[in-house]
């Protein structure tokens, strides 16, 4: 999803107006809107470019985490989709598109950029800033790095600056169609005209703001997936898969009244905002899962669930009817397909201010 710090939506519109040419013909290139994810797991990457200056030089670390899968929105013409489908890797940053959904981090690593450029007491000093919790000034490279691994607030907090995020695949990707869109190429410059309607300048605007926003107690943000699948007798089924967290960041965006009304609320499922994006979930504590409606199936119906759910066909042994063990690649390679998340937490929340 896509942020901007403030946004002005015009409330009234003057009844003056200023021209611009209709009835002309128009050459149209036709653009569609499309979901976009990779084709394999695990290749969906984020890479976050860091800078600071440090002892007189601008610093620049890059910090690549990857993901088992991640969900796009883009905009392409029909000459664009067929050059995309046949890349073995693809920068997203160069075509127009919003990021909808990460999901599961699976690696993480980061790379000082000109490494070799450094002296060794100038590579400790930018370690320091990278890695040492800012009460701790007993920082010491040579301990274990897992006294020290990479932490975002501790670089926001050490005067690192996030100037860039770059989304990519690093395979081939899989398109499925959302709109249709049209968008003008060409006007003749002969044209009849008519009015359209211009905002005023004293139009009435309703500013939005970004937040950071928190579960205002632990161990009650929650993200649960939502499976599919269609039984052989043509039924569909759900299987829902509950992740509790001690605690969870996201970035919102919110005018004032919604702000207003989103602090009196005992829970808040956030896919309910159109702008809002998962920063962080921290420590699982707690995890569910249930077929919904499960009242409704038949015994038949149910056993052929179940195997849905956890018969391997490359090591059939292993299944019993007791199963009970989740596994994602048992659910993909069986038919599921995960078609949505939701985030939320069973409590109230707490709103930091980002921007104006």
């Amino acid at each position: 999803m896509e942020f901007t710090s403030v946004e002005s939506i015009a409330t009234e519109v003057t009844e003056n107006a200023v021209t611009e040419p209709i009835g002309v013909t128009v050459e149209t290139e036709e653009s569609h809107m499309y979901h976009i994810t990779a084709d394999s797991k695990k290749r969906t990457y984020q890479h976050e470019h860091w800078t600071k200056d440090i002892n007189g030089k601008k610093v620049t670390l890059s910090v690549y985490t990857y993901f088992y899968w991640g969900i796009f929105e883009i905009t392409l013409t029909d000459k664009e989709k067929e050059e995309i489908l046949k890349k073995e890797s693809i920068i997203l940053n160069d075509y127009n598109v919003s990021c909808e959904e990460m999901d599961s981090a699976c690696e993480q690593w980061e790379d000082i950029e000109n490494e070799e450029s450094y002296t060794e007491e100038e590579l400790l000093k930018i370690n320091q800033f990278i890695y040492r919790p800012v009460a701790d000034e007993d920082y010491d490279s040579d301990k274990d790095d897992e006294e020290y691994e990479y932490n975002e607030d501790v670089l926001r907090k050490n005067g690192w600056h996030m100037d860039d995020t770059i989304y990519g695949l690093d395979t081939g990707c899989e398109l499925e169609l959302i709109s249709v869109e049209s968008t003008a190429t060409e006007v003749t410059e002969n044209a009849e005209t008519e009015p359209t309607e211009e905002p005023t300048e004293n139009a009435e605007t309703e500013e939005s703001h970004i937040y950071e926003l928190t579960a205002d107690y632990k161990k009650c943000t929650y993200q649960t997936e939502q499976w599919n699948n269609v039984l052989s007798n043509g039924k569909r089924v759900r299987f829902e898969v509950t992740n509790y967290f001690y605690w969870g960041k996201f970035e919102i965006e919110l005018t004032d009244k919604e702000k207003e009304e989103i602090l009196k609320k005992d829970s808040i499922i956030l896919n309910d905002h159109s702008c809002v994006s998962v920063e962080s979930l921290d420590s699982g504590c707690d995890y569910s899962d249930e077929i919904c409606n499960e009242d409704s199936y038949t015994k038949i119906e149910r056993r052929e669930i179940h195997r849905l759910l956890y018969f391997d066909r490359y090591h059939q042994t292993s299944y019993t009817s007791d199963c009970d063990d989740i596994d994602e690649d048992i659910l993909e390679l069986n038919g599921w397909s995960m078609d949505d998340t939701i985030y939320g937490m069973d409590t109230g929340c707490e709103l930091t201010l980002i921007s104006d």
